[in-house]
């Protein structure tokens, strides 16, 4: 399957496009009903691109309410290199060492060439300017009208951790009221992947997320 979000998504198929396989289960492992169930996700979040649904956690707000772990995405230390050997960048030789520049890059800073994983990953406000639009300028990306995270929507990735260890977690949930810790999440809001539904706000037509009662954000595709 592949599918369009509304940005360019650097792929080896081209820009613009996901790709997304489905196995026959030939694995015997694989053929229980939680991996079943996690295959049937993953598809809802496939065709939810498809009809113009875009990524809750790339939202330009997102800092509010989740924690973006980038060192924990696959690739860090080979992009790591990468970037400590890039002599010609000129917003890179600004950062005072190796630190500064992959927090520059973990924002999103020309995505597409250091590590194209992250172009799922990024602010799209970031995005917005790393693909040659005017900071700010995300009409195309997102259209936000309300400021609560849907944490129960199957179009963010969760906090997607091995083991049930936090620290290896890409993505925490923050907590709304101070001196709470950061907590895990999951994509449709569920640890159990047959419990996971599309939200009310993504049902809405022609890709358009509408605020639903308790707080959604109010997303629109292209």
């Amino acid at each position: 399957m592949v599918t369009t979000i509304g940005y360019a998504y650097f792929h080896l198929l081209g820009p613009g496009q996901n790709t997304l396989e489905f196995g026959t289960y030939r694995n015997p492992r694989d053929r229980s009903d939680q991996e079943f169930n996690k295959a049937v996700l993953y598809m809802a979040h496939g065709l939810g691109h498809a009809i113009g649904l875009q990524h809750e956690h790339q939202r330009p707000d997102r800092d509010q309410f989740i924690k973006f772990q980038c060192e924990n995405l696959p690739g860090y230390a080979q992009v790591k290199e990468k970037v400590a050997a890039d002599d010609e960048d000129i917003v890179l030789s600004l950062a005072a060492d190796i630190d500064e520049r992959m927090e520059i890059v973990c924002g999103g800073y020309r995505a597409a060439y250091f590590w194209p994983l992250l172009t799922a990953y990024a602010k799209a406000d970031r995005l917005a300017f790393d693909f040659g639009r005017p900071e700010g300028t995300v009409g195309d990306l997102y259209e936000s009208g309300v400021s609560l995270f849907d944490f129960n929507s199957i179009m963010h990735y969760g906090s997607d951790y091995p083991d049930n260890d936090l620290r290896t977690a890409i993505f925490l949930r923050k907590p709304q009221t101070e001196g709470y810790p950061l907590r895990a999440f999951w994509q449709g809001g569920d640890p159990d992947p047959a419990s996971r539904y599309l939200t009310k706000g993504q049902r809405q037509g022609e890709g358009a997320l509408s605020a639903k009662t308790g707080g959604s954000a109010a997303w629109r595709g292209t």
